[in-house]
């Protein structure tokens, strides 16, 4: 039996302890154990939607028009890292010429768009996202990035 208790962590090898033998390590530790039902709501877990986005189509199009990639950042009004990420990272003059010369930046708010946020999966803010012409996803993160990663990110990939 591989189970280990260490301050309040307890972690075992679920391919060799059933719930009812973690729960009484759970016990032993003095808590009581519970299961807990996701609260990621049921509407979110829906199949997404084989049909790419309108608006991506539209930004697809362009970039194989012009020769270039797609870049999109989704990003949601009430996020506090978002709103550093546009007053900062999407202020820098390097990196504004780095997407201007090589993508086509589409900007998507995820409560004004949300089919777009499930199309690609997107479950924290902010999330930025590096489209080949044909649709591939190339690079993807997750959380704030400052000016130079995001520009090695533009440049290399």
């Amino acid at each position: 039996m591989d189970l280990s208790v260490d301050e309040f962590t307890v972690s075992y090898n679920p391919d060799e302890i059933g719930t009812e033998q973690m729960f009484e390590a759970i016990n032993e530790t003095g808590f009581t154990p519970s299961i807990v039902r996701s609260r990621v709501a049921p509407s979110f877990i829906e199949k997404k939607s084989k049909e790419l986005p309108s608006i991506i189509q539209m930004a697809l199009d362009k970039a194989n028009a012009d020769g270039k990639q797609v870049f999109i950042d989704f990003y949601a009004d009430w996020c506090g890292a978002c709103l550093i990420m546009d007053r900062t990272t999407f202020k820098d003059k390097r990196v504004l010429s780095e997407l201007d010369t090589g993508y086509v930046f589409v900007k998507v708010d995820t409560d004004k768009h949300p089919e777009v946020g499930k199309y690609f999966d997107v479950v924290g803010l902010p999330t930025i996202m590096k489209l080949e012409a044909s649709g591939n996803v190339v690079y993807r993160h997750t959380g704030p990035l400052e000016a130079e990663p995001l520009l090695n990110v533009l440049k290399n990939l």
